[in-house]
């Protein structure tokens, strides 16, 4: 199931994923810049950026390639130095990122490293996102919770039933043991 969140007039569209949610960079970047790709890449070639994404494939990628990565951040820094997110991800085969083309396309980071990306934004921005998408997930909890508090509930209705049905059980068996 998609869903999103809004901050101003802008629609951040979230994809969910097994290993979590999955937000639109290319939605996040334009809130700076119409241009979202250049502000994508200027982003994954900080050293900072490739730092961190560094850190969240070796936690979460079992393919990932650390050697490129070591070949990127050694060149990271220099002005001739230029990275898109297809390039980090075919060099490093990351899965942190995904970009797709055509329509309903982006680019899409895993929620810790778009949120990262929003660290490198203004404080104004920074919040928002961080609002939003911190509401959105505890409604999500809120739902989650409701949902099986119903179940719960009749849970513990129908083992109070079939104890009660238990008892009479037992009762009939005594009194025809009687007889």
């Amino acid at each position: 199931m998609d869903k999103k969140i809004t901050i101003g007039n802008q629609e951040i569209r979230i994809v969910q994923k097994p290993s979590g949610d999955y937000l639109s960079l290319t939605d996040l970047a334009k809130l700076v810049n119409e241009d979202a790709s250049k502000v994508i890449s200027k982003w994954i070639g900080m050293l900072r950026s490739l730092d961190f994404l560094n850190v969240w494939e070796k936690d979460n990628n079992p393919n990932y390639n650390q050697e490129a990565y070591n070949e990127l951040r050694m060149r990271a820094g220099v002005p001739s130095f230029f990275l898109s997110t297809k390039q980090w991800l075919e060099k490093t085969n990351g899965i942190g990122i995904e970009s797709k083309a055509g329509r309903g396309g982006g680019t899409f980071a895993h929620h810790l490293i778009a949120l990262e990306f929003c660290s490198t934004m203004s404080s104004e921005f920074r919040y928002n996102v961080f609002k939003e998408y911190t509401a959105l997930k505890q409604n999500e909890a809120d739902s989650w919770l409701k949902t099986h508090e119903f179940y719960l509930q009749k849970i513990e209705e129908n083992a109070l039933e079939n104890n009660r049905l238990s008892l009479d059980m037992q009762k009939r068996i005594k009194k025809s043991d009687k007889k």
